[in-house]
């Protein structure tokens, strides 16, 4: 090593010579020393956390290969054949196939042998053809998970006309499952001698709420006085794959689990005789279940013993277990909240398959990684609980715990303890952190910032902000010119006038109004007809006569103003536009101008010529011009913001007041809420926005602007791994089309968190972790399919605590 008039030449093993200066090189000594700092306190984490959880996984192992254990096994499955092959004899419409399904099959069952699951099928109504699924008419909350069957063919419904209801013609389950009940009650009073054998004589035969249950006594050596719960699930087996379910598209041909998933949509899927909805309330219908195609994914999961596949989900059953009247849902009755649903072990099997589909590769799943992923089950399932929405695995829309259509929950001391629990949490992270590892994050954050500025008062800076703004005025004016209809007003947008750019002055936004479509009567707003609402995205109409004959070119039949055809037409505009006035621009500017329409704006690229020795020599500048008109209304009414702030006794309400009286716009858009070509008008709050945005950054002693800097150079810095990937429509296609996280969303979460922690106070209140508009709570940016929104009660708060326990 040598030293060079201050800085330190180092060449490494390949020759390489890099230079690096003293304070440099104390920062890279502090940030090594802060590595192994954190890197100790990680190891000790994870062996103390480790340690309990196998201490857990031990209570949850039992000897599957131990002799009484497997003649339990053979006992039970011998006497639900018996069973089977009884009421098929008696009532030959209830002639079935038995299916071994649940935890104890897939070699997932915790503590021991008591609990086993049969699914009974039907054999007449599962040929191809017979039976017909029908969705539930007038359901409250749609829930694509619970549906009605009919009988399609003529001969089998008069075999089976007793079962079906008049009103309607649906298969009756409700019906099914009594006569199932009595003929298995029967079975179990006349079984065989062989198959009484070690059980007591009484056997307790009840139909639950889907399955008939059988409750027995083993009377063994090693298992004595053993109670066992045996579950018959009468059921349709259905070919092929359910509609609803997008498992196809989401696990493409690049995900590790592709084949495995291949196999089980080949299994097919199961309807299940249910007495209760979604609602969960009495409701005889039909349920969807993949229970087979469930117990093929979780074997092939599961096969590698050196993996803690198995072990990380019976650790978290007996986590269950251990907290199970913790870990309870309270439902509304009578004005008190008493009804409590039991947080079923299904939940950590469907969570369970979401950790793996997000992190399928063995490298997560060692040894040392037990603790990381029940840390991270456990957090989906807090998270789920927080956006009151978990949902099936297999099909998105279709809810484990449909809480929207169910008796509101009791929420308030669940979201004060849970504010408290993360207060605590945080307090307790940081206390096992070194100062200086702080000072180093601070640091390490400082550095972002210094790429993130460029001099503002640069005159080279002021000079492109300055040519760029009267070119555009320009521009603006020869197209009213050029076309009357087009008239508009330039409002500048976007991050450079908002003072928050990065980097350097490379992009500009400029909204053009519509002057006669702004004015007040002309236009009105239409909600769009579609399966997903969305309030972001609407249909914008004419009113005014005298003003919809002058645009009658750009409305269509249904009398929508047609976005798609204003857009082209502005394009073609801007084009002509360019030509004209880019001699406003000669000397400064490159003569190839590119000018194209994306989704929403037209943009226009051109190259800042500079100086010589200019820093923005050769300069890349990209124009957005979304075209635009101003709202019909002072303010939409789908958004909350007044009402949310006022009750909340916001400490900065008067700024959005002000921001409201601004307004809002409709932006012409050429796709729709989901992401396809669909022409529309998106709702859109620049305005409004600026205004907040520069109270909120008022003061220069604060690190309002400093972190929305940070938060842009951090991901422009990881913009390839930022991505969101679209499902092709082909199901043997991979995700190949991405969405690119767009940095208006850093601003959108940045808008929700300032208005949580406006002073330095926590407001107990729980945050919705859906990408949604700051304005306007129904609006997605990201709507990939509506959530639906339920309460939630103390059962965030017990297993926030049960996280805590994992984190040192």
């Amino acid at each position: 090593m040598q030293v060079v008039s201050g800085f330190h030449l180092t060449v490494d093993d390949l020759g390489l010579v890099t230079y690096t200066s003293q304070k440099a090189r104390r920062f890279q000594r502090s940030r090594r020393h802060s590595d192994v700092v954190m890197a100790t306190r990680r190891s000790q984490s994870t062996r103390l956390n480790n340690a309990y959880l196998e201490n857990l996984y031990k209570e949850a192992k039992f000897d599957g290969k131990h002799e009484e254990v497997k003649e339990i096994e053979e006992r039970i499955t011998n006497l639900v054949d018996e069973i089977s092959t009884y009421i098929g004899h008696k009532d030959p419409l209830f002639k079935n196939k038995v299916i071994p399904s649940g935890s104890y099959f897939e070699n997932l069952k915790a503590e021991g042998p008591d609990e086993f699951d049969f699914m009974i099928c039907l054999d007449d109504l599962s040929k191809p053809g017979v039976c017909i699924i029908k969705d539930i008419p007038l359901q409250p909350v749609l829930d694509p998970g619970y549906v009605h069957v009919q009988i399609d063919s003529e001969e089998v419904r008069q075999r089976w006309r007793r079962y079906i209801l008049r009103r309607g013609g649906n298969l009756d389950p409700e019906a099914l499952l009594n006569r199932f009940r009595d003929l298995i009650q029967k079975a179990v009073r006349n079984r065989k001698r062989r198959s009484i054998e070690k059980i007591s004589e009484h056997v307790e035969v009840k139909l639950k709420k889907i399955p008939v249950t059988i409750k027995l006594r083993w009377k063994g050596t090693k298992y004595p006085k053993y109670e066992i719960s045996i579950d018959l699930t009468l059921c349709i087996e259905r070919s092929g794959w359910p509609i609803a379910s997008d498992i196809g598209r989401r696990v493409g041909k690049a995900h590790p689990g592709y084949d495995f998933f291949k196999e089980a949509r080949r299994a097919g899927y199961h309807l299940v005789a249910s007495m209760i909805g979604e609602s969960g309330r009495p409701r005889p219908c039909w349920r969807l279940s993949f229970s087979v195609s469930e117990g093929i994914v979780l074997e092939k999961i599961c096969q590698n013993p050196r993996l803690i596949h198995t072990k990380t989900l019976k650790v978290l059953k007996v986590l269950r277990k251990k907290h199970e009247h913790a870990l309870c849902l309270y439902e509304a009755s009578g004005g008190s909240y008493r009804i409590q649903w039991a947080f079923h072990s299904y939940v950590l099997k469907t969570m369970f398959l979401h950790e793996w589909s997000k992190f399928p590769e063995d490298s997560f799943w060692g040894q040392d990684q037990l603790q990381s992923r029940v840390r991270g089950i456990l957090t989906r399932i807090q998270r789920s609980l927080k956006t009151r929405d978990i949902r099936s695995f297999w099909v998105p829309d279709y809810k484990l715990f449909n809480f929207l259509a169910r008796k509101p929950t009791e929420t308030e001391s669940c979201e004060q303890n849970l504010a408290l629990l993360i207060k605590k949490l945080r307090i307790t992270l940081m206390a096992t952190l070194q100062p200086q590892l702080r000072h180093f994050d601070n640091k390490y954050l400082r550095s972002f910032y210094r790429e993130a500025e460029f001099d503002w008062n640069h005159d080279e800076v002021k000079e492109i902000e300055r040519k760029i703004t009267r070119f555009v005025q320009k521009v603006s004016d020869y197209i009213g010119g050029e076309d009357p209809l087009f008239k508009n007003t330039v409002i500048p947008s976007g991050s450079y006038f908002e003072g928050l750019k990065v980097v350097g002055p490379d992009e500009f936004d400029f909204m053009i109004c519509l002057t006669e479509l702004s004015e007040t009567g002309v236009c009105v707003i239409k909600d769009i007809d579609r399966k997903v609402p969305d309030p972001g995205y609407v249909d914008v109409q004419i009113e005014d006569e005298e003003v919809s004959e002058r645009w009658k070119q750009y409305i269509s039949r249904r009398g929508n103003l047609k976005s798609g055809v204003l857009l082209n037409r502005f394009k073609d505009l801007i084009e002509k536009a360019i030509m004209k006035k880019k001699r406003y621009l000669r000397g400064y500017i490159d003569d190839h101008i590119v000018v194209e329409l994306r989704k929403i704006p037209v943009t226009v690229k051109l190259i800042w010529k500079g100086n010589k020795y200019s820093k923005y020599s050769n300069y890349e500048i990209c124009l957005d011009f979304p075209l635009c008109i101003k709202g019909p209304n002072l303010w939409p009414a789908v958004s909350d913001i007044r009402e949310r702030l006022r009750v909340g006794s916001h400490p900065e309400y008067q700024v959005f007041r002000k921001a409201v009286g601004a307004g809002f716009h409709l932006v012409a858009s050429t796709i729709g809420e989901a992401g396809k070509h669909r022409p529309c008008w998106r709702l859109s709050f620049s305005v409004a926005e600026g205004i907040v945005l520069k109270h909120i950054f008022r003061n220069p002693s604060l690190i309002h602007k400093t972190a929305l800097k940070v938060l842009k150079v951090l991901r422009k810095k990881h913009e390839g791994h930022l991505c969101l990937y679209e499902d092709p429509d082909d199901p043997d296609v991979s995700y190949t089309i991405k969405w690119v996280f767009h940095s208006y969303v850093l601003k959108t979460m940045f808008l929700h968190e300032w208005c949580e922690f406006p002073d330095e106070w926590i407001r107990s209140s729980l945050k919705n972790k859906d990408i949604r508009s700051f304005w306007v709570p129904e609006y997605k940016l990201f709507n990939f399919r509506a959530r639906k929104c339920t309460q939630t009660n103390i059962c965030i708060k017990n297993l926030t605590s049960l996280i805590q326990k994992f984190t040192i």
